[in-house]
C-alpha cells in the first residue's frame, strides 16, 4: 500500500530525494520490524538489495525513486508518440521551439512538471533507437539506431565535412540494401557488422523512434523500471540461475 499510494503523484512530478529517502525509511522499518522495547531492529539486508529483482536475488520491492523515473518516462514518450496532441504542442512552443523533443533543454526558470518531465531524459535516452525506413530522418553519427543495446551508436569518427551524412547515403541508390563498398571506406569492423545486420525490408516508409527494450516496441513503465534499476545497481547484482529455480519451488 505505502508503495502504491504515490504512484498518481509520480505520473507527473518528480518526488524530492529527501521525501523518496523518507518513505523509503519508513518501508523498510515497516519490513524489518521494530524490537518490543521500541529500539531498531536488525537490516538483514540493504536497501537496494531488497528493491531487486527476484532473479538477481531481491524481493522485487519498488525502489520510489527508479519507479519515480519510469512513470515520468512514460509522459516523455507520449511527447515522442504522439507530438500532436495540445499538451506536447503547449511544451513546444514553451521549451523547445526550434529542436527536437530528445535535445530540448531544461532552461531557465522551468515549471515543476517540465522540470520533472525532463528529469527522466537520461533513462529514454538509454533505450530509444531509430527504426530505420527510407533513412532521411537519421543522422549516422550521434544518433542511436543500431540494434546494439550496449550500445547503439556509431563507434567509428566521422570524417571531415560528414557530420550531417544520413542513413539514407549509406544505401545503394534505387535499391533497398546497403552500400557496402561504402561503408568499408567510413567505418570500423563493429560498425560494419552491426549496419550489415539490419534489414532494410521497410526501407519505402519513414524513419520511427522506438523503444529498444520492449517486444512490442512501445514503452511501458514496467521496462522502463527495469532499465533504471540496471542503471542505478550498474552490474553490481548479476542474474543467477539458482534465484530463477528456488523461486520457482513448490514450497
Amino acid at each position: 500500500m505505502a508503495q502504491a499510494i504515490p504512484a498518481y503523484c509520480m505520473g507527473t512530478f518528480l518526488l524530492h530525494v529527501s521525501l523518496a529517502d523518507e518513505l523509503q525509511r519508513m518501508l523498510n522499518s515497516s519490513w524489518w520490524g521494530s524490537k518490543k522495547n521500541g529500539g531498531r531492529s536488525v537490516n538483514w539486508l540493504g536497501w537496494n538489495k531488497v528493491c531487486a529483482a527476484k532473479e538477481v536475488g531481491g524481493l522485487g520491492f519498488r525502489d520510489l525513486h527508479n519507479f519515480n523515473l519510469a512513470m515520468l518516462g512514460k509522459k516523455r514518450w507520449k511527447f515522442l508518440s504522439n507530438p500532436d496532441a495540445l499538451i506536447c504542442k503547449v511544451f513546444k512552443a514553451k521549451h523547445y521551439p526550434n529542436g527536437d523533443f530528445l535535445n530540448a533543454k531544461l532552461g531557465n526558470n522551468p515549471s515543476f512538471v517540465w522540470k520533472s518531465i525532463w528529469s527522466s531524459r537520461v533513462l529514454l535516452e538509454k533505450g530509444i533507437r531509430w527504426k530505420i525506413g527510407d533513412g532521411r530522418k537519421i543522422r549516422v553519427w550521434n544518433e542511436p539506431w543500431l540494434r546494439e543495446a550496449s550500445n547503439m551508436r556509431i563507434e567509428s569518427p566521422p570524417l571531415p565535412d560528414m557530420s550531417d551524412f544520413l542513413v539514407h547515403d549509406l544505401m545503394v541508390p534505387g535499391h533497398k540494401e546497403w552500400d557496402v563498398e561504402l561503408l568499408h571506406e567510413l567505418f570500423n569492423e563493429r560498425d560494419i557488422t552491426q549496419i550489415t545486420n539490419i534489414p532494410l525490408v521497410g526501407s519505402n516508409h519513414e524513419d520511427v523512434r522506438i523503444w529498444h527494450s520492449s517486444e512490442n516496441q512501445v514503452y511501458t513503465v514496467k521496462s522502463g523500471y527495469k532499465m533504471a534499476m540496471d542503471i542505478s545497481l550498474n552490474a553490481e547484482i548479476q542474474e543467477q540461475e539458482g534465484w530463477k529455480k528456488l523461486w520457482a519451488l513448490k514450497l
